[in-house]
């Protein structure tokens, strides 16, 4: 999941959250949400009741949510140390190659 996605996300649960005062018509934009973002829709405090209500799928989508956020966030800084590493690499590289210059011009002297 992308930023833009996951914030799509975190704005839809938003307006659920807020915008719903019938609590049925919260509890199925909810569900329909949670199975989308990959939450559980069961109940996870007591699961003799079978669905989650809506305070327990609030939080398993807060929790998906901000789990992939960390994961976007590591998928990013992976990305970026392999980035410093390459620049790293070539800033080496570069410095050789001046002093190798400057070495050659000094025994050409």
């Amino acid at each position: 999941m992308t930023f833009k996605e996951i914030g799509k996300y975190w704005q839809r649960r938003a307006k659920i959250m807020q915008g719903a005062k019938i609590f049925d018509a919260q509890l199925g934009d909810l569900q329909e949400l949670a199975t989308e973002v990959g939450a559980s829709t069961l109940s996870l405090r007591r699961p003799d009741l079978g669905l989650a209500s809506v305070p327990e799928l609030d939080d398993q989508i807060i929790t998906v949510l901000r789990t992939e956020t960390m994961v976007n966030m590591c998928e990013i800084a992976a990305r970026n140390f392999w980035i410093a590493v390459i620049a790293t690499m070539a800033s080496f590289l570069s410095a050789l190659a001046a002093w190798a210059a400057v070495c050659v011009r000094i025994c050409l002297v």
